[in-house]
């Protein structure tokens, strides 16, 4: 028996048990352009694809200015609405926190309850994520090397180039690449040895919180030696106008006074580059954009993206690209190549 609150909601009620008993046969016979997702009305001619990133990855996701009414932007969400150009579908970008993609050590809550179809701009890992999310193709090369970033005391690192790190506290960025396990397949760049025994730590990110900026504390205050992470953060993190940062400007100045990498260029970390999709295992999300990306990334719009946002170095090259490849950046270049100094943020590697 049913009870009704008023005719409205009988009407209503009414409605939908209508819609589903008409519409059984008709959904059984459907073809689905993408996953369904609650609450979202699906693409009928053409995929419709939902896909959130958070706001502090500059360059890649992050608010823009008032000419775009501080809506999402970056490599990815331009990407993603790129491929357009040369595929029939529709692309939804919106905003997330990357905790509710993944929170560290499997997938995020979010994801997984399908509130959205993937998430963008993930690096491909090795590793955990492979057990639980799967990847599209990436839309940039292999192009985010690791790091080990410490303190300088009167311009000297607390921990050495040479380190093994043994005895060490190492913290890493909860919930971002490079994840924790993957320190133990990477190897010093000055000695060519594997790190070993060291202590991982993985704090605690209150919500609202930068992850960055919790693990970047717990350095400067000493609790611990290094902190395991992109080797280009520091450098994206030093607040010049150019963005809305969400994350705290003050924490990151210094770089090259008060800390520096002392370990640079590691790639060992990941399987591939910086990915527009991280989905579900089986949700079929890379089946629908691979075929786009590969006929994205030939296009003259692809090239004008990478200029956009400076990252032409790590972009995959096509006919509208200069046959000159640009210089790598310092965070690109493995630590024994390194031509500079600690004050310039990155440390070369110290004699024997």
């Amino acid at each position: 028996m049913t009870t009704c609150f008023g005719i409205s909601v009988c009407a209503s009620a009414a409605v939908a048990i209508w819609f589903l008993l008409g519409n059984v046969g008709s959904a059984s016979r459907r073809t689905w352009l993408e996953p369904p997702i609650s609450g979202i009305m699906p693409g009928r001619e053409r995929p419709k694809l939902i896909l959130a990133q958070d706001v502090n990855y500059p360059p890649f996701a992050y608010l823009g200015d008032a000419d775009t009414d501080f809506g999402v932007t970056g490599i990815g969400h331009d990407f993603a609405h790129g491929l357009k150009e040369v595929c029939d579908l529709d692309v939804v970008t919106i905003q997330t926190s990357w905790s509710d993609c993944w929170d560290g050590e499997q997938i995020g809550r979010a994801l997984s309850a399908g509130e959205y179809h993937a998430c963008m701009t993930f690096t491909h890992l090795r590793g955990a994520r492979n057990r639980h999310v799967e990847f599209s193709d990436p839309i940039l090369d292999l192009n985010k090397p690791a790091g080990l970033l410490t303190r300088l005391v009167n311009g000297v690192p607390v921990v050495n180039g040479l380190s093994d790190l043994a005895g060490k506290k190492i913290a890493e960025v909860t919930g971002w690449a490079p994840t924790p396990d993957t320190l133990a397949l990477s190897t010093n760049k000055c000695t060519g040895q594997p790190f070993h025994s060291y202590e991982i730590i993985s704090p605690e990110v209150p919500e609202g919180a930068n992850a960055n900026d919790v693990s970047m504390k717990l350095l400067l205050d000493g609790e611990v030696d290094a902190l395991w992470i992109y080797a280009d953060q520091a450098y994206l993190y030093q607040c010049t106008g150019d963005v809305s940062p969400d994350w705290n400007c003050s924490l990151w100045e210094g770089f090259g006074s008060k800390y520096a990498y002392i370990q640079t260029g590691m790639l060992t970390y990941a399987v591939g580059g910086t990915t527009l999709t991280m989905s579900k295992k089986g949700s079929g999300v890379p089946d629908i954009v691979n075929p786009c990306i590969k006929k994205f990334k030939e296009t003259k719009s692809y090239f004008e993206l990478c200029e956009k946002y400076g990252v032409a170095g790590s972009c995959f090259p096509n006919n509208y690209f200069p046959p000159e490849r640009p210089l790598p950046k310092a965070w690109e270049i493995p630590t024994k190549q390194l031509n500079m100094t600690c004050a310039d943020g990155y440390c070369p590697c110290p004699a024997a």
